[in-house]
């Protein structure tokens, strides 16, 4: 029998960037960040609206961000990412299934995209299929 520690992570959620850098949630990010890579935990889970308003300047703050973190990342967007759809081409592969799902042998954490305010048909099936296997 191993004495394995239990997985551990960190959840970020309702950001709500601005497209000005120099805010308190801007700052609340960097400071996270910081203290993400110090802690080291086994992954960050970043669940929607890390924008405002989903304009390209804040993505971008954000997605600059995230470049800094040294673990694994799984991203599912909120509705506010999708209030104006300027950032959502910035987000790209941070999108797909492989970073909305992490895996160990104790742990299966899925974020599943509601931020069309529903759990769409593809959504359900995929979150079907990734528990029955795990």
């Amino acid at each position: 029998m191993t004495n394995q520690s239990p997985p551990s992570f960190i959840l970020l959620t309702d950001l709500h960037l601005s497209d000005t850098p120099d805010t308190a949630a801007h700052h609340a990010l960097a400071w996270a960040v910081d203290a993400i890579n110090e802690e080291q935990p086994d992954f960050l889970a970043i669940a929607g609206d890390v924008t405002t308003f989903g304009t390209q300047p804040a993505t971008a703050h954000f997605l600059a961000k995230l470049k800094r973190v040294q673990i694994p990342v799984l991203f599912t967007p909120g509705n506010a990412e999708l209030r104006s759809g300027e950032g959502l081409p910035l987000l790209g592969d941070w999108r797909t299934l492989a970073n909305r799902n992490y895996q160990s042998d104790t742990l299966s954490a899925l974020l599943p995209d509601t931020s069309t305010s529903a759990l769409p048909a593809a959504e359900r099936q995929w979150l079907e299929h990734m528990a029955s296997a795990h």
